[in-house]
């Protein structure tokens, strides 16, 4: 009886934990796409930063100005070096 207490308990903990996860921001998403081409231009993988790019172009126009303005200077770079 008690053990089945106990796995309802930690199933509901779990399913509590879930639901109360964090989506990830756009902002959020773009930094993180920014981190992953940058690092793949390092490594010469301009193909794969193309696909990453192609990415963040999606996200960029749902962001507010504000924030746009604060990762502008590095989707450009990124672009520069895909040339």
């Amino acid at each position: 009886m008690w053990r089945s207490q106990v796995l309802f308990l930690l199933l509901a903990c779990l399913f509590a934990l879930l639901l109360l996860r964090r989506k990830e921001s756009d902002l959020e998403k773009v930094l993180r796409l920014l981190r992953k081409a940058e690092k793949l231009l390092i490594n010469h993988k301009k193909e794969e930063a193309r696909k990453i790019y192609r990415e963040i172009r999606e996200i960029y126009p749902r962001l507010n100005s504000e924030d746009k303005k604060r990762v502008i200077d590095r989707v450009m770079i990124i672009y520069h070096k895909m040339r």
